[in-house]
């Protein structure tokens, strides 16, 4: 059964633009007055976090199991060898060999890891990347236990 977006035209199939709103170049972007913060500007405590995740494809307990020692900016590399367990109380190697990697850090994510690190109290190699503002690794809510 086709989507609602999809429409036949002749016998085939044709996906509608999800978004058929006008496109804006990166200066009328820029100078909007009007536009809505985005996610790093709503939610400053979780949008490191959220935006490590995004670019680099890590497992939640691996991003906050990720210290800044980890982290070499001048060569845009993450050595993931760690990750948080369920309780957030201690890091623990990965689970598998497999699970070691380095990952390569995208320009625009190398840019926000520099802002964040420069905005935050907590930059010496050992302290965590995503930290509360105690020094401790933000808490992951638990999911609730299965029926």
């Amino acid at each position: 059964m086709p989507s609602p977006q999809a429409r036949s035209s002749g016998g085939r199939s044709s996906v509608a633009p999800v978004n058929s709103g006008p496109i804006l170049t990166g200066s009328q972007r820029a100078s909007s007055t009007n536009r809505e913060p985005g996610l790093w500007e709503r939610t400053p405590g979780y949008a490191p976090l959220v935006v490590l995740l995004a670019y680099t494809g890590m497992r939640i307990r691996e991003a906050l199991g990720l210290r800044w020692q980890d982290v070499d900016l001048d060569a845009a590399t993450i050595r993931l060898r760690w990750q948080l367990t369920k309780d957030c109380k201690r890091r623990v190697p990965l689970k598998t060999e497999a699970g070691l990697r380095d990952l390569p850090i995208l320009p625009a994510l190398r840019r926000r890891l520099i802002e964040h690190r420069l905005a935050s109290p907590w930059t010496r190699p050992g302290d965590p990347v995503v930290a509360a503002t105690n020094g401790k690794t933000e808490a992951v809510p638990q999911r609730p236990p299965r029926a």
